[in-house]
């Protein structure tokens, strides 16, 4: 038996968290669905073991996710058996992480387990909202319906992300070129200028002292500015 970890909600729209025995995710599944609540999450419970693998799995984007939501929309629409539907939309995704999981979809469909059970999985890929929407859908005979609203969603999400990354990308170009033209001045032309003033005898000010420290400091520290460069950008 494992322990596997939930939140779901009841019929009174509560929602509520736990932990369920079990002899696998369908099994879990099964157990809670007798108890008359909609699963929201499930995965295996690991507590107590501080250094239990996580999941480094990469996520589907926001546009692939539309893109898989509309294209099952069309194959349940047309009345084509889901089994084959999701075989060929395997065999046609250019996107191998896809791929990938709608095999894993069709066998766990095959072994008796829902759409929503699949996706649900802890081995999913999916997002949990997605996952939650799909199984109201199923739960109401709507799923059509969810799967075209999700594809619509996601596919905004995704021209959302695409603005903030154009956005970002001209302030980032800026700050490049102003911190390189800075470190320039500050490391090479400046220094000159004020071996010239320091010769004929005038006195360095506060702050251009304070300028000059930081060139020094950039010039003989390269190395670290630029990791902390790098480190602010990942």
């Amino acid at each position: 038996m494992k322990n596997y970890k939930y939140s779901a909600l009841m019929l009174n729209g509560k929602k509520i968290k736990g932990v369920i025995a079990a002899n696998d995710f369908n099994d879990a599944r099964k157990r809670l669905r007798e108890k008359k609540v909609r699963v929201l999450e499930l995965k295996e419970h690991t507590e107590g073991n501080l250094f239990a693998k996580r999941d480094s799995k990469k996520k589907l984007k926001a546009d692939t996710i539309s893109h898989f939501c509309r294209q099952y929309g069309i194959i349940i629409s047309s009345g084509i058996n889901s089994i084959t539907g999701l075989e060929s939309l395997a065999k046609k995704s250019g996107n191998k992480i896809l791929s990938q999981e709608i095999t894993r979809i069709v066998n766990d469909i095959k072994s008796g387990a829902t759409l929503s059970d699949s996706m649900l999985d802890e081995k999913s890929k999916f997002p949990k909202l997605l996952s939650a929407m799909v199984a109201t859908g199923e739960a109401t005979g709507t799923l059509e319906e969810v799967l075209k609203s999700m594809a619509s969603f996601y596919e905004r999400e995704h021209r959302i992300t695409q603005k903030i990354k154009n956005a970002s990308t001209y302030p980032i170009i800026v700050g490049i070129v102003s911190f390189i033209m800075l470190f320039v001045f500050t490391s090479f032309i400046m220094p000159n200028m004020m071996e010239s003033i320091l010769e004929v005898g005038a006195q360095m000010p506060p702050i251009s002292q304070m300028i000059m420290n930081i060139g020094m400091f950039m010039k003989n520290y390269w190395y670290l500015v630029l990791l902390v460069i790098i480190g602010s950008i990942i």
